[in-house]
């Protein structure tokens, strides 16, 4: 039978990646390589969020890369739901959870769908919105309705007491920042704060 470390050096074998690009998929820039060593050898197992980075990346469901694996299941996680149907749900430890001071049931999972906040929240990644945080703090990305659509941005006070939705992007021409009035921001459907990416925002 194979383990759970064998199961993700097949993955990564079948897309031709090494350690080092699965890890740089995964947005783990720091020791990357290392954590998906010691994963594939069975040193340590990875925490809820981390299978599900991992599934993510490898093509996979985390269901299909735990397989039978019993133990893969024995962290306590928690399932956060998607912030809208078909959206997408985080799997997280409730020790990661209880470190941040968050409180599972205000959350919901969300994938980025545009590149606008560049290396800040990846096109792809899941992150997770705290619902509860809907009054809007300076420099904060926060997750809203715009122009039809749910988009997540930074917003930061300008010198004026306006705001801006700023984009973390360095494409400016295709993320462009935008000014709007106090009064603008007040018409903003926030819909909670970005509190969490593969590690704390």
């Amino acid at each position: 039978m194979n383990t759970l470390g064998d199961r993700i050096r097949i993955l990564r074998k079948q897309l031709d990646l090494d350690q080092k690009q699965l890890a740089a998929l995964c947005g783990w820039n720091n020791n990357g390589q290392v954590r998906i060593s010691s994963y594939e050898r069975n040193r340590t197992r990875p925490s809820l969020s981390d299978l599900e980075t991992l599934a993510a990346a490898l093509r996979t469901t985390r269901a299909q890369l735990i397989g039978d694996d019993p133990e893969a299941e024995a962290d306590d996680g928690a399932r956060i739901p998607p912030l809208q149907p078909n959206g997408a749900t985080v799997y997280i430890s409730r020790d990661e959870l209880a470190e941040m001071g968050l409180v599972e049931t205000a959350l919901r999972g969300h994938i980025c769908d545009d590149g606008g906040m560049g290396a800040t929240l990846p096109q792809g990644n899941r992150f997770l919105i705290d619902t509860s945080q809907t009054s809007v703090e300076s420099n904060g990305v926060y997750a809203f309705r715009h122009d039809d659509r749910i988009v997540c941005r930074r917003l930061v006070r300008t010198l004026t007491q306006g705001w801006m939705i700023r984009c973390d992007s360095t494409e400016k021409l295709m993320f462009p920042d935008e000014l709007i009035s106090a009064a603008a921001l007040e018409n903003l459907d926030i819909l909670g704060r970005v509190v969490w990416q593969s590690g704390r925002l």
